[in-house]
């Protein structure tokens, strides 16, 4: 299973980042067990947790139901060996640890009696898929857990801090690139649903640095992104150093805070009336006919009307910059998506920013020296020294 995460990028090494991970489950956790509070799993229910990383998350798990049998689905190999050496101990040590990914799982069908998935939707490229075998993987009347971000809507603080949104925006061009899908967290109901699960709800989980403290918040944010954005050259070094100088400015501020949420969906595996409706539904997405493309003209004809649709205005300038008009990076995560199902190819996000306009966007697709890779290549071009200045401040500090 590919995806967008990638754990030295999120943290100088692997014990960093396993004690971030940590730290980003205390951070909610207070208000995310609520949601367990009136499930009873008692002697023989079993719970699976997939991406469990640093496996603090299950430890709360068995805490709250001593008498289950736990599961540790774990893709990372590193991660796997780490949580086996954390669950040595009882009552811990009755954690099952199998290092897979969700689609190549050994684990049996008609299983589970609770799974859940935390904050690992977000990186993959095949979100239907991987529910899917989740569904597979849990018995009637089993719930599935979907846990996971939104970031058109991450960290928000006081006093505001603007280039915090270009930071994101940076992010989430990257992650699309990489095969993620960082705005997932609205889409959890609809995968759901589309899944055959029922009794499904929805709700937000937040977390406010004046109730948790500083410490406690900043320690589950990661390190590692803003240089890696600079490095692969999705953010300019001045931009982050700007950033890092507002964000110690907010933090010594007398009166400061800041939040960020997560997004938690609940369903339950239902009878197979369900898995027929699920099925009815995924049938007519698929029987929605292809627009077929033969030349710059229908092309450009369709990318108009595509982004009149996603900006919801009829006076589209095709010569003029998109971006200027209103577009943004969650909107070209539409238009790619758009792209990629009527025409059958797939472009990363950088593409559509080396293109700004329509007619510019229309005839690099078309062209036949302009594809993909083209778009990979330049979106990798490093930035100037000024990231090896960066690097040197930070550790002179």
């Amino acid at each position: 299973m590919t995806g967008s995460y990638v754990s030295n990028e999120f943290s100088v090494d692997i014990s960093n980042e396993l004690e971030r991970l940590t730290n980003q489950v205390d951070l909610f956790w207070d208000k995310e067990s609520v949601h367990y509070t009136d499930l009873q799993f008692g002697s023989g229910s079993k719970i699976l947790e997939c991406g469990s990383g640093s496996g603090h998350y299950l430890t709360k798990l068995v805490d709250l139901y001593p008498k289950a049998e736990f599961y540790s689905l774990e893709a990372d190999a590193a991660y796997a060996e780490a949580q086996k050496v954390r669950f040595q101990e009882a009552p811990y040590n009755k954690i099952n640890v199998v290092n897979c990914t969700i689609e190549d799982s050994p684990l049996p069908e008609n299983n589970f009696d609770l799974i859940i998935l935390r904050l690992v939707l977000e990186h993959l490229p095949n979100a239907d898929q991987v529910v899917a075998s989740l569904r597979k993987m849990l018995k009637v009347g089993g719930r599935l857990f979907l846990i996971d971000n939104d970031f058109h809507n991450h960290l928000l603080t006081y006093p505001n801090i603007p280039e915090l949104s270009t930071l994101y925006d940076a992010y989430c061009r990257q992650r699309v690139d990489q095969g993620g899908n960082p705005y997932i967290g609205r889409e959890l109901p609809m995968l759901m649903e589309r899944e055959g699960f029922g009794a499904i709800d929805f709700d937000t989980i937040t977390a406010h640095s004046t109730l948790t403290g500083d410490t406690k918040f900043i320690s589950s944010e990661s390190s590692g992104i803003g240089l890696t954005l600079v490095q692969d050259g999705y953010i300019e070094a001045d931009t982050y150093e700007r950033l890092s100088k507002k964000w110690s400015e907010v933090l010594f501020a007398d009166n400061h805070g800041y939040y960020r949420n997560l997004y938690i969906c609940k369903g339950t595996k239902e009878t197979e009336v369900f898995e027929k409706q699920a099925k009815s539904v995924k049938a007519n997405q698929s029987a929605r006919p292809k627009m077929q493309i033969s030349g710059d003209e229908d092309t450009l004809t369709l990318l108009t009307n595509k982004w009149k649709e996603v900006l919801d205005r009829d006076d589209i300038d095709v010569d003029h910059n998109i971006f200027e008009a209103g577009g943004s990076s969650l909107m070209i995560l539409h238009i790619r998506t758009f792209i990629k199902e009527e025409m059958g190819r797939d472009y990363p996000s950088s593409f559509f920013f080396q293109y700004p306009t329509i007619r510019k966007l229309s005839e690099a697709i078309d062209a036949p020296d302009s594809g993909a890779s083209t778009a990979a290549e330049a979106s990798t071009e490093k930035p100037s020294s000024n990231l090896q200045q960066l690097k040197d401040r930070f550790k002179k500090k």
